[in-house]
């Protein structure tokens, strides 16, 4: 198994689930919010990838740029109605802390 800074496990996925509805049921440009309905038995798939994906993040070198800047992303994919939850990078912001917007994770990092 990769070690978790290894650049192996980067598009490895925590776990996924399905939603049963979201509301608007189209996006737009106005858009602010989006609502899914989950049923009790996905919301216990979501909280579990969530919880593995903090425990990888745990376990990872805090002390290093890389070990801070990772993060959790959350993908919606609205087409087929399922979240899914994988490891994803902040970006760097110009006073050194997080701006909480994940971006793709460079290549060899």
């Amino acid at each position: 198994m990769p070690k978790p800074d290894s650049p192996k496990r980067k598009n490895v996925s925590f776990g996924a689930s399905r939603f049963r509805t979201s509301n608007p049921q189209a996006l737009s440009a106005d858009t602010k919010v989006v609502s899914l309905v989950l049923s009790f038995e996905d919301a216990l798939k979501l909280n579990l990838a969530v919880d593995s994906g903090v425990h990888h993040l745990g376990r990872l070198n805090r002390a290093t740029e890389s070990g801070r800047r990772r993060g959790l992303k959350l993908m919606i994919h609205f087409d087929k109605q399922r979240l899914r939850v994988q490891v994803g990078m902040v970006p760097k912001s110009s006073k050194g802390q997080s701006e909480g917007q994940l971006v793709e994770e460079p290549p060899g990092d």
